[in-house]
């Protein structure tokens, strides 16, 4: 009986530290997602607001520093941002989504769409999500 009740309790330890590793992972999994969900909300208010010279702050380091500012920016209004293709993960700490822009030069007022291809990666270290691909040339 006695070692009955020992064995009980020896399972229930291991089957406890087996909930909570796997628990931790995917808490840090939901947080991983939820600044994933952050960041693309706030990069799809920045293109919409056309605060367009915000963009290139969403770029990893490397992108960053390639980051020539276009003149135009300025000149340039968005009238409509849609997610086309949501969020999918390509790998543990990598994502595509590609949405539709719609917007327009201010001084000609000719309605322009282009489709944006936009890739993210994770920085587990600052636990940040970077744009890692180039912020789209508004033509």
């Amino acid at each position: 009986m006695k070692d009955n009740l020992a064995s009980f309790w020896i399972m229930a330890l291991i089957l406890a530290s087996a909930l909570c590793l796997s628990g931790c992972g995917t808490i840090e999994e939901s947080k991983e997602s939820q600044k994933m969900e952050i960041r693309l909300d706030l990069y799809a208010k920045t293109v919409r607001w056309g605060a367009l010279e915000n963009l290139y702050g969403f770029l990893t380091p490397e992108e960053s520093a390639k980051v020539v500012f276009p003149d135009n920016l300025g000149n340039i209004r968005v009238t409509n941002y849609q997610v086309r293709i949501p969020p999918m993960m390509l790998d543990e700490h990598t994502l595509s989504q590609t949405v539709t822009i719609e917007y327009l030069y201010r001084d000609t007022q000719v309605i322009r769409t282009m489709s944006d291809s936009q890739v993210w990666e994770y920085n587990p270290e600052v636990q940040e999500w970077y744009r890692a691909n180039p912020v789209p040339e508004f033509k």
